[in-house]
């Protein structure tokens, strides 16, 4: 943490109003800290790493692959960055790159501050925090894979079911790519 034990919180959004607004409400924490932002365009990750950020706060949505890709960037240049994914929809897909690319939180955008601040928190701590709506997507995958995973899991090879048992235990993509001696981009 930086300036007085505060989490320090930097906010990757399309949308300056976005931004500014995360700014504001963070101005009244005790123990948070806007340390930056970003609309995700070139640059990115490199502002990031030079903001020191303990949490990144980065809007994902359906339609642009590049939040994602900086999500990766993210992981493999400040490994100890925590990232927690703003989501507009809680689609299966984007959940499931959000977890990939080594995001602890996950959440709808129409959560409130104080959703968001605690997940902020909890995500610093080193805890996972989901929404209630990704929770959900999570639960329908589970569900899906209990009912209809026998025929599935049995293609999976021991090295996928490792992958799969690290990732659900929280490391990040880069700690697994080093684990198995396989490129990140794998």
């Amino acid at each position: 943490m930086t300036n007085n034990s505060k989490v320090s919180v930097f906010s990757v959004d399309s949308s300056q109003f976005v931004r500014e607004g995360i700014e504001a409400l963070l101005a009244s924490s005790d123990d948070l800290q806007y340390v930056g932002g970003s609309d995700g365009g070139k640059g990115t990750v490199d502002a990031i790493k030079k903001s020191s950020a303990d949490v990144v706060l980065i809007d994902v949505n359906t339609c642009s692959p590049k939040q994602v890709e900086i999500c990766y960037g993210i992981a493999k240049e400040n490994a100890n960055t925590k990232m927690l994914c703003l989501l507009t929809e809680a689609a299966r897909g984007v959940v499931d790159e959000c977890m990939t690319a080594g995001a602890l939180g996950i959440m709808v955008k129409e959560c409130s501050y104080e959703e968001l601040s605690a997940a902020i928190r909890k995500i610093h701590g080193g805890e996972r925090c989901y929404g209630p709506k990704i929770t959900a997507v999570l639960a329908r995958n589970y569900a899906d894979q209990v009912i209809y995973g026998s025929k599935r899991t049995k293609r999976l090879t021991d090295r996928d079911r490792n992958v799969i048992r690290m990732t659900a235990n929280g490391k990040s993509v880069i700690q697994i790519s080093e684990i198995i001696g396989k490129s990140s981009k794998t």
